[in-house]
């Protein structure tokens, strides 16, 4: 394996230490999680096995989702139902599994960065940077995002293009590499994004740098995996049904959303003064950068991951961390490439002092991460006791009215929380009511009883009982409150 011309001074503890034990503990931030209830996000449609067979489900699911919303994701659904159908109606058997795939994320990763030439630690780093960053770990303390599914696929598949370039036998990794991006676009249909640095991974030859000769057709047979992504793109355009995600022509405003993404995506309010502090290491260089072969390799295959992880996702309204995820291993690459030459190269006394901010800077996105957990958990909290009051109420089965915001601010309930509110309660089955999910109080004579985050009810409606639930570690109380028509409290 060649070497990216770090010295073996520059090396850490971390070579010593087995790739899964890394893993795991770059996934330890992740275990508060376990302790997490279901929350109202998403959990209410995903964790309750429903009627007829696993595969039946399946099919209902994915067909349902496409006509609906528009992302055909059979993959995703298949671990959703089977993980409702194996670990039912357990929060605590959820979150291991969804742990489990972080931890298998980090090794994939860790075992990736390494293949493209990174010294551990670096490999280490970059791997930290992918997962601990808050902007792109929102993945991980959710059951509902599909790019947990999804990486670890994509992942394998970029892993697999770069083993068949050397293995004596390229056509069995060419097979696992087919097979494992055709599951990520399974889980995501914009996880195709991967399928062009794959197929340059799969065209760089180890010894002579990139040629196409004599690989054309592990080429196109890599290649035809996006015609799964084709064939959705043109389903979804003669589809009838209207669609939840629609795509238009992105504007200015859409691109520069995209870029202050990629900065939070590489994490630049954690670890921007570390990444100076190297930027001066390096101009204050003690020897010459010496540009090797597997190093041209890595930059071209970053720069394609970061522009086609953008612009899958510029047709599409909105901006998300976890849309990132692409374009982050692309940025991740080009941060470990830096450290790594820093230290080879650049001033010591202020790279080695750089270093420790980069640390720094991670510990503090953990935090950051830690206190987002949370108030997840917390929100989640208050939402079950409103939920086990309204299970433990006989007296009437009429409609609750849940007033919230389509767009929530802090200690405000959401209109997707009511959803999800109604449907933990259907799934549960403990308590046959409807839910409704409104903007704004209805009147008294319509509705008996109402949840609201609001302490001052219109006129007609009186306090029956109010809930808290305290947010650790900043403080703060986060509250809730169920109103009846005529109740006193």
């Amino acid at each position: 394996m060649e070497s990216t011309g770090t010295t073996a001074e520059t090396s850490t503890g971390a070579r010593w230490l087995p790739v899964w034990l890394l893993a795991f503990l770059i996934a330890c931030p992740f275990l508060p999680t376990l302790a997490m209830p279901f929350d109202f996000i998403d959990d209410g449609c995903l964790v309750y096995r429903g009627p007829g067979s696993l595969f039946e489900r399946i099919a209902d699911r994915t067909v349902g989702e496409f006509h609906t919303r528009g992302p055909f994701r059979p993959i995703t659904w298949f671990h959703w139902e089977l993980q409702a159908e194996l670990l039912q109606e357990s929060p605590i058997a959820h979150r291991i599994a969804r742990w489990a795939f972080c931890w298998l994320t980090a090794w994939l990763s860790l075992h990736f960065f390494m293949a493209m030439n990174l010294p551990r630690w670096c490999a280490v780093i970059a791997t930290a940077m992918g997962l601990l960053i808050p902007f792109r770990g929102e993945i991980w303390p959710t059951l509902g995002l599909t790019e947990a599914f999804a990486m670890p696929y994509a992942l394998a598949a970029l892993i697999a293009a770069v083993k068949a370039t050397s293995s004596e036998k390229p056509w069995r990794w060419d097979i696992a590499a087919w097979v494992l991006m055709a599951l990520a676009i399974g889980c995501k249909n914009t996880m195709v994004a991967v399928l062009p640095a794959q197929l340059l991974l799969r065209a760089w030859d180890p010894m002579r740098g990139f040629t196409i000769r004599n690989k054309l057709i592990p080429l196109i047979s890599l290649g035809s995996a996006g015609l799964l992504f084709v064939a959705h793109l043109i389903a979804y355009k003669l589809d009838p049904h209207p669609k939840e995600y629609v795509t238009s022509t992105p504007g200015l405003g859409h691109l520069l959303a995209w870029g202050r993404a990629l900065t939070r995506s590489i994490g630049l309010e954690f670890i921007g003064p570390s990444l100076a502090l190297l930027g001066l290491a390096a101009w204050y260089r003690t020897s010459t950068f010496q540009p090797l072969p597997s190093q041209t390799r890595l930059i071209a295959v970053a720069l394609v991951l970061v522009f086609f992880g953008v612009a899958i996702h510029l047709p599409v309204a909105g901006v998300s961390g976890r849309y990132s995820v692409v374009a982050g291993w692309g940025l991740d690459l080009l941060a470990g490439l830096f450290l790594a030459q820093v230290l080879a190269h650049g001033q010591i006394f202020l790279a080695r002092w750089g270093l420790v901010l980069v640390a720094c800077g991670l510990a503090v996105a953990m935090l950051a991460g830690y206190d987002r957990m949370a108030r997840q958990a917390a929100r989640s909290a208050l939402l079950w006791q409103v939920a086990e009051a309204v299970e433990a109420e006989t007296s009437t089965r009429e409609p609750i009215a849940w007033v919230g915001d389509l767009m929530p601010r802090r200690n405000q309930i959401g209109l997707g929380e009511g959803v999800h509110f109604g449907w933990h309660l259907k799934g549960r089955g403990r308590y046959p009511v409807t839910v409704v999910p409104v903007n704004t109080w209805p009147e008294s004579s319509a509705m008996s009883r109402v949840i609201s985050s609001s302490a001052e009810p219109p006129p007609g409606w009186k306090l029956k009982q109010a809930f808290e639930q305290p947010v650790a570690p900043l403080g703060g109380i986060d509250r809730c409150y169920l109103y009846h028509v005529g109740a006193t409290p």
